[in-house]
């Protein structure tokens, strides 16, 4: 009953995420900038997935360079892509492995912002490197997904006027690298004024 029972789990969020692709993908909504902490936005994502991590035997390191990790971004839309980054890592590791994700500030680069998810996994053939972001292409042999999850992270990347590129060597993992413009930061967001979004208030 309960092999049956984490089926239909797993099934239903399969199915949800399909259809959350789809939408986000056909609605393409402009985003609702507000000044966030990267660093916090990044925790919540692996928070989401923490599930996925531990079933994988997945181990994850964080390597925060950023010392100021403001940026003005949608925030929900920033996690929707780090999420789907994130599953597409975890699976890509089916005998597990470790999860990377890095921030820093890119040289010559400022006013801008980059952070990476990256594995150890199977990797991507550099044959298919050209279109894994095009739309319903899939490089999975399964039925996990319709082939939207790089798209949409495509397309919030866009939205925030950001670059993504991927690195990739079969059998040895993948590294996805998102660069975004920091944004104007409203003045009174310092560290002693109040918390920003996705932080708690001390």
């Amino acid at each position: 009953m309960l092999d049956d029972l984490e089926l239909i789990r797993a099934e239903s969020m399969r199915c949800g995420k399909i259809v959350r692709d789809l939408l986000t993908y056909a609605r393409q909504s402009a985003p609702d900038f507000q000044p966030v902490h990267l660093h916090d936005v990044i925790h919540h994502a692996l928070k989401l997935i923490a599930h996925h991590t531990e079933l994988g035997h997945v181990e994850t390191e964080t390597v925060f360079g950023l010392k100021d990790d403001r940026v003005v971004c949608d925030r929900e839309q920033i996690v929707q892509a780090l999420v789907a980054l994130l599953v597409n890592a975890v699976e890509a590791m089916p005998g597990g492995g470790r999860l990377t994700l890095r921030t820093w500030e890119p040289a010559g680069g400022a006013g801008r912002i980059a952070f990476s998810v990256g594995d150890t996994g199977v990797g991507i053939p550099e044959e298919l490197l050209e279109r894994i972001f095009d739309p319903f292409f899939s490089t999975k042999s399964d039925t996990k997904g319709v082939g939207l999850g790089l798209a949409v992270v495509y397309g919030i990347v866009q939205r925030h006027e950001g670059t993504i590129s991927v690195a990739s060597t079969p059998g040895a993992g993948t590294t996805f690298t998102i660069e975004i413009p920091r944004g104007s930061i409203p003045a009174g967001n310092g560290a002693a004024s109040e918390p920003l979004a996705g932080t708690t208030a001390p």
